[in-house]
């Protein structure tokens, strides 16, 4: 008893070193996906989850079809990372991994695609919060006289943590400065008679994470205050077209100094020294 006793130290401090050093799995949600064709008035949400390997990711997909007969398919995926050695614990991730939009009669689409998951524990600190979008548009046999510009917008929110926090009219989402965006990213689309053609834009910045978070972004063809064309829509031609998107939220773990990372790892190393010393100098 009195042996062990004495081991009771060293067992405390290899545990600590282990917390430290971290250890334990984040928490795990499901990701929800929310599609609004009357610019944002009313939405269909819709959660769901699939596990697709490789740290906490996961995967789903969603069907809707407008009044038009305009198919939409939303896939979404997220990375919610796991803390050392379990996991690389270096960055979170929300995508709208892929929207089709496929019809062939003429629709016009007041398009609102919102992806979001919540309880990311990592990373925490000074991360930089990334948002790159990227998509095609293929045109069908009458192509739209006028261009389609809409946003892409991504958001961490480090306050409340809800769903879709951080994005405009979205209940108990977080107040102004506890949360952070990358702000708005113009989204241009140009259908030309017969071709495909493709698009893409990406931004980030620097910010400060604190735990448990959640990862949004919203896709939005209905933004008429900075459209010069006046287009409130995402247009869909006589002639039917096809439709691809993808747009990707990421807030990544800015690493620390190398000298700052060898003393905080070394800190239990001495104190476990230091009470070995301690013990001598008693024996």
């Amino acid at each position: 008893m009195l042996r062990l006793r004495k081991l009771m130290p060293v067992v405390a401090a290899v545990l600590m070193a282990a917390i430290m050093l971290g250890t334990a799995p984040s928490a795990e949600a499901a990701i929800t996906i929310a599609i609004s064709t009357d610019g944002g008035v009313n939405f269909t949400g819709a959660t769901g989850t699939t596990v697709s390997g490789g740290e906490n990711a996961k995967t789903f997909t969603t069907t809707f079809t407008t009044a038009g007969g305009t198919d939409i398919s939303v896939t979404a995926s997220t990375n919610q990372p796991l803390q050392p050695p379990l996991g690389t614990a270096d960055f979170a991730q929300v995508a709208q991994t892929q929207i089709n939009i496929s019809g062939n009669n003429a629709d016009t689409i007041a398009l609102v695609v919102r992806v979001s998951d919540v309880d990311f524990v990592l990373p925490v600190g000074v991360s930089t919060l990334s948002s790159s979008f990227s998509g095609s548009i293929g045109g069908g046999n009458v192509a739209s006289p006028l261009a389609s510009l809409g946003t892409f917008q991504s958001v961490a929110d480090f306050n409340s943590g809800v769903l879709f926090g951080g994005l405009p009219g979205v209940p108990g989402s977080a107040p102004p400065g506890s949360d952070d965006t990358t702000g708005l990213q113009l989204v241009a689309v140009v259908p030309v008679v017969g071709l495909t053609t493709s698009f893409k834009g990406d931004t980030s910045k620097q910010t400060v994470s604190t735990a448990p978070f959640s990862l949004s972004n919203e896709f939005r063809f209905v933004a008429p205050a900075i459209n010069p064309l006046g287009l409130t829509s995402l247009v869909i031609p006589a002639g039917g077209a096809q439709f691809q998107f993808t747009g990707t939220t990421t807030l990544t773990a800015v690493p620390a100094p190398a000298g700052v990372v060898l003393a905080l790892t070394a800190l239990p190393v001495l104190g476990l020294g230091r009470w070995v010393r301690r013990r001598r100098k008693l024996a």
